[in-house]
């Protein structure tokens, strides 16, 4: 999990206790109309915004990004890029057949490139690996 969603959890508790060791009671953040703005609103702008299937897609994928995929620092990302290109370099795209990669979108971008897909085809299925 990543720290950010760790320190969101926590601060969204906090606020809540904080406002109502202020004198509130926990009763005035269960009102159902408020309930009934903020996810009912929330739900449409999603459906009118997404088509059905990305949104059954998208959900499972999301909260396991939020809470279990290891993020990659933009150094670390340099880094594994530059060493696969001094490897395609020095050996050709051959070379990247042999090379493990962690992260799967990478892996399956560098796939591409080794098993000789033409540039246009990689980006169409990569977004769609996304979704």
């Amino acid at each position: 999990m990543d720290i950010a969603t760790g320190l969101g959890l926590v601060a969204g508790g906090v606020v809540l206790v904080a406002l109502i060791m202020m004198g509130g009671d926990l009763r005035m953040f269960l009102d159902m109309h408020a309930f009934i703005v903020i996810f009912g609103g929330a739900s449409a702008a999603t459906l009118i915004r997404f088509p059905l299937s990305s949104i059954y897609h998208g959900l499972p994928l999301g909260m396991k990004f939020a809470f279990t995929m290891r993020r990659w620092t933009q150094r670390e990302l340099v880094d594994e890029i530059a060493g696969l290109a001094e490897i395609a370099r020095k050996q050709g795209p051959i070379g990247l057949e042999r090379i493990e990669i962690d992260d799967p979108f990478l892996a399956k971008g560098i796939r591409f490139v080794a098993d000789g897909y033409e540039q246009c085809t990689a980006p169409g299925s990569l977004d769609t690996s996304l979704i």
